[in-house]
This record gives structure tokens, C-alpha cells and sequence, in this order.
């Protein structure tokens, strides 16, 4: 008699993705990553979406970008308005909008991407 026939995977927190981008419409600023190269047969359950302050650290701001919501994780994108980034992260008039996105699975999650290095800069809005 034979037992049952069981597969193994070897799974891995989720590969390094690519700088995210950042676009204007409106009174709206929208960052956009695509999905991880390979997320080692293990679905992405969240994105950490980290943003550079004034003070040149990366936060994490679920008030512009909540990485955990299944629509950022379905499509990959956040949109939020530019007054937060000046607000909430000290953003003077003209200061690039610099972002980094790492994908979590169960096993874990990515290095952060590399920032972006260009795209929009923060504007007022009457």
C-alpha cells in the first residue's frame, strides 16, 4: 500500500519591486507600482508604501497611501490629495514627491524599492 503523493513548495517573501511612479490630476497626486516580478507562489496580502519627509526619512502615511486595502493591493495604486503630502509630510512647493513600495505575502516582506527619481513635485492649490 502507498501513502498519498504531497508537494512541497519552497516559498519566499516576495522579489524586490520597481520604482513606483507619481502622476498629477487635478488636485490629485496617484503612485503607481507594478507587481512584484515574483511573489514565489504566495499571493501579495499588502503593500508597505513608504514616503520621504522634509526631514528625509520614509514614513509610512495610510492617510495618502494605505497599503493594506484590498483595492491599493488589487490595483496596484494609490491617489490621494497633494494638500496631505504638504501637510501631513512637510513638503515645501517645488520638493519631489520621492516613494518607495515593498509586497508582503505570508512569508514576509521585500526590500523596499529603490525611490523614484523623478515625477511630480508637491504644488499648492487655491
Amino acid at each position: 500500500m502507498f501513502s498519498n503523493e504531497v508537494l512541497y513548495y519552497a516559498s519566499t517573501k516576495p522579489d524586490k519591486l520597481a520604482s513606483p511612479t507619481t502622476s498629477l490630476a487635478s488636485k490629485f497626486v496617484t503612485i503607481t507600482w507594478n507587481v512584484t516580478p515574483n511573489d514565489h507562489k504566495r499571493p501579495v496580502t499588502s503593500y508597505l508604501v513608504k514616503l520621504k519627509a522634509k526631514n528625509n526619512t520614509f514614513v509610512t502615511e495610510t492617510n495618502i497611501c494605505n497599503g493594506a486595502l484590498s483595492t491599493v493591493v488589487t490595483n496596484t495604486k494609490c491617489t490621494a490629495l497633494m494638500s496631505l503630502f504638504t501637510t501631513n509630510l512637510g513638503l515645501a512647493i517645488n520638493d519631489l514627491i520621492v516613494v518607495t513600495v515593498a509586497a508582503t505575502n505570508v512569508m514576509g516582506t521585500s526590500l523596499d524599492s529603490d525611490p523614484n527619481v523623478d515625477g511630480i513635485t508637491a504644488k499648492k492649490f487655491p
